[in-house]
């Protein structure tokens, strides 16, 4: 590896580590470790890269278990270059261990006995920055993906995987409403791109209310 250098990680607060994998010789070599001990517990974890066929970063849960994650669970998180994967791993107030690698559609109701009793203004809601910026379409002049795209998931992705607070910037497009991502430059006026459909968005938020919250209410 030609960088992997990981922290001690205190609790309440994260860490951000940048790996980077050997470019030189048999890269089917490329493999790292770090094992982070749990104080105060006899439970550990490791943090491993591997690259078989492809880069991987992975939790491997040796001596732990979460409520998403039981024992021995190898939590593959991918690897993107110059960008982010995140984990997380956190107590609730019973004590138990929760990890962000389980099923993540239904995540507010496997917490309803942590969050049942609170107020909205009490829990911190995942959202998403520029929610309908996975994509460029062609936009005005000094605009392009990298400086207009926020998000590599659509907001049927991003439902899917948790997110429940949506930053929309609509535009109307060619007579279209859009999600837009755009600056206003002195002398030039806005300058920026255009993503996601606003009615492909409302789409998928119906296809997701319809497919994942509806049938569960019916059953319960």
């Amino acid at each position: 590896m030609d960088a992997w250098s990981w922290p001690t990680v205190n609790a309440n607060s994260a860490a951000r580590v940048y790996v980077e994998f050997g470019q030189k010789g048999n890269q089917k070599d490329d493999g790292g470790e770090a094992v982070y001990n749990i104080a105060g517990t006899p439970s550990n974890f490791q943090v491993k890269a591997r690259k078989p066929d492809d880069f991987m970063l992975t939790i491997s849960m040796d001596n732990v278990a979460t409520k998403t994650s039981p024992q021995g669970s190898q939590i593959d998180l991918g690897f993107r270059h110059d960008a982010a994967v995140n984990w997380i791993m956190s107590t609730d107030e019973a004590g138990q261990w929760w990890s962000n690698s389980g099923e993540t559609i239904d995540w507010m109701q496997q917490s309803m006995g942590s969050l049942a009793n609170r107020t909205l203004k009490q829990i911190t809601m995942p959202g998403s920055h520029d929610a309908g910026m996975d994509r460029y379409d062609p936009g005005t002049f000094g605009a392009n993906f990298a400086n207009t795209q926020s998000q590599y998931l659509n907001v049927g992705g991003q439902l899917n995987i948790g997110s429940r607070y949506f930053d929309l910037r609509p535009v109307l497009s060619n007579g279209k409403w859009v999600s837009g991502h755009y600056s206003e430059i002195e002398n030039l006026g806005w300058v920026g791109g255009n993503g996601q459909s606003i009615e492909e968005i409302v789409s998928q938020i119906n296809e997701y209310v319809a497919f994942c919250i509806l049938p569960q209410k019916l059953e319960s």
